[in-house]
């Protein structure tokens, strides 16, 4: 038989076998009315189908444009870092190691391991590619361990190889990822100017989720660069548009709160809590989720709420928040100002001297100044009104040269500053 018709053979049985699931699985889900989910599934089942018979045959040329089309490009994505695929050197370097539940404290080594190893696997010359998902892997790594200097020598090995394979998608990811590091290290120009070259490669390629990025890290920097007003209209219109996504009404409780909306921001707690927050994904996003209602939790002063959320932090409490798009600094300062709102405060100032000396000595000064005010402003409840002044002072200090107007108008009160401060 010639090899294009065992290919098609191989093919429609590839299709055969997810359509005769999904006509049985689907009745069963009381999706049966809607042809659109049920020719997704069929797509998600085929591509699995495909994704390990290309491995098994060692072809990776196989045109998946229709299986993506037919799946989802957002889906595809997930499925490029997720665990479903075969266990592969391809696979492992595209797996971003997330937390999963069973695990007691969860550990990056498998995931530092692996990246690494994909890279050694794949010369330059022979797959630039799968180097470049190796150091994606890598530098997330490297961020939640807050080994912050080497994420920055991987994130300019990854800008390097995107420009080398000009190819638009990892082009997109390498300038968002970029974004997030400046973000994460309090570079709130060279963030906004990631984040917007990122964008716009994102939509000339047709990425459908470059708008959901690019929202996500430009409210972050104009809600800590001191114009969290102007934010609140398209975070609450992203909540209605991204229902799935918790991480959008974490964000949005936290900045209720930066503009004085504490009953709104209460609200949007209490109903999260209900379930103890279960229903946050075991995805990438999940402890950036848990940073942004701890935020909202310690501002908004839910006792309960906040000691919820400190025992969801205790097995990553050496780690920092952050994923490939957004970072919240070390989690030691959420649960120091959790403690706080709870009123255990020598466990908060523990927790807060240590973020603060981590923040300072690894060069991120956003958090650094953040960690500050939070602990000038629990000292201020307790009546410690001397020690309030000087981590207000620190705060108001850092907030200034960095621009961060969010941080710099709430730390010159409790400093008690007389010069205006500009956002």
């Amino acid at each position: 038989m010639q090899p294009p018709m065992l290919s098609a053979l191989l093919l429609a049985g590839l299709f055969a076998v997810p359509i005769a699931m999904a006509a049985l699985f689907l009745p069963a889900t009381g999706r049966t009315g809607r042809a659109e989910e049920r020719w997704r599934w069929i797509g998600r089942l085929t591509l699995t189908l495909v994704s390990g018979a290309c491995w098994r045959c060692k072809r990776r040329s196989l045109p998946l444009t229709p299986l993506r089309f037919a799946a989802g490009e957002s889906w595809w994505r997930k499925q490029s870092r997720s665990g479903s695929r075969p266990t592969t050197p391809e696979r492992s370097a595209r797996c971003s190691a997330t937390p999963s539940r069973p695990c007691g404290r969860p550990t990056r080594c498998r995931g530092e391991r692996s990246s690494r190893a994909s890279c050694r696997v794949a010369p330059p010359r022979q797959d630039p590619a799968l180097r470049w998902w190796g150091y994606h892997s890598e530098c997330v790594v490297c961020c939640e361990q807050g080994r912050l200097a080497e994420a920055q020598e991987v994130m300019a090995r990854m800008l390097h190889l995107a420009e080398e394979v000009a190819q638009p998608t990892l082009s997109w990811i390498s300038h968002e990822h970029a974004a997030a590091l400046e973000l994460l290290r309090g570079n709130l120009a060279a963030a906004e100017r990631l984040a917007t070259a990122a964008f716009q490669i994102g939509q000339a390629a047709g990425e459908d989720d470059a708008a959901l990025y690019y929202g996500a890290q430009i409210s972050v920097i104009r809600t800590c660069a001191g114009h969290a007003a102007d934010m609140v209209e398209m975070v609450e219109q992203s909540v209605a548009a991204y229902p799935r996504i918790p991480a959008w009404r974490a964000g949005l409780a936290s900045l209720y709160c930066w503009v004085d909306r504490l009953d709104d921001a209460a609200a949007i707690l209490r109903d999260a809590a209900r379930d103890r927050f279960d229903h946050i994904p075991w995805d990438p996003t999940h402890m950036c989720t848990l940073a942004l209602y701890a935020d909202a939790a310690s501002q908004a002063g839910l006792r309960e709420t906040a000691a919820l959320l400190h025992e969801l932090f205790q097995p990553w409490a050496d780690q920092v928040a952050c994923t490939d798009a957004n970072g919240y600094g070390h989690v030691k300062m959420w649960m120091g100002l959790l403690s706080a709102a709870v009123g255990r405060h020598d466990q908060a100032d523990e927790e807060l001297e240590f973020a603060c000396r981590f923040h300072e000595a690894n060069g991120v000064p956003l958090w650094a100044a953040r960690g500050h005010l939070g602990w000038a402003e629990s000292l201020a409840g307790r009546g410690d009104t001397p020690r309030a002044r000087k981590h207000a002072a620190k705060a108001l200090q850092i907030a200034t040269e960095q621009g961060y107007g969010a941080i710099a108008a709430r730390a010159e009160v409790i400093a008690g500053a007389s010069s205006a401060i500009t956002a």
